[in-house]
């Protein structure tokens, strides 16, 4: 007598070949998806760090000196104050109505990052940034 179709044990290699290949295809997917959530939090950061730089470079071109503030920096240029602050892990700056109204500080950053430190040394004109745990060092020599 000839048997027709599969016996059970053969469904049951199959079923166990076509699982160990669908896991596999699983964590394939899965890595895939982190890596890409990974590189666009970079990207991101990135953009947000060279906003920065541009508007820190905006702020220290012409300007005539910098002071460290107890929250951030104290930039003056051309006669005028400009504040660079963090407030909430948001960087801000403001003109100097700050004075009478803080509530006028405008973020540089978005919600996005998260900026865990701001420093200013006035030994080595370094500004320090510590941005979603990069730490960036930036230097703007005055011309005086």
């Amino acid at each position: 007598m000839k048997n027709k179709g599969f016996a059970i044990i053969e469904l049951t290699v199959y079923m166990g070949l076509f699982s160990i290949i669908m896991a596999g295809l699983i964590i394939i997917v899965f890595q895939l998806i982190l890596s890409s959530e990974k590189l666009c939090s970079k990207d991101t950061t990135q953009e947000e760090i060279n906003f920065v730089f541009k508007k820190l470079d905006w702020a220290l071109t012409g300007a005539s000196s910098i002071n460290s503030e107890h929250d951030g920096i104290k930039i003056t240029k051309d006669g005028d104050d400009i504040y660079i602050k963090t407030e909430d892990k948001i960087l801000k700056y403001c003109d100097e109505s700050c004075i009478t109204m803080p509530s006028n500080y405008f973020p540089i950053t978005s919600v996005n990052v998260e900026v865990e430190s701001f420093t200013y040394d006035s030994l080595t004109n370094y500004i320090t940034l510590n941005i979603n745990g990069i730490i960036i060092k930036y230097t703007k020599y005055l011309r005086l």
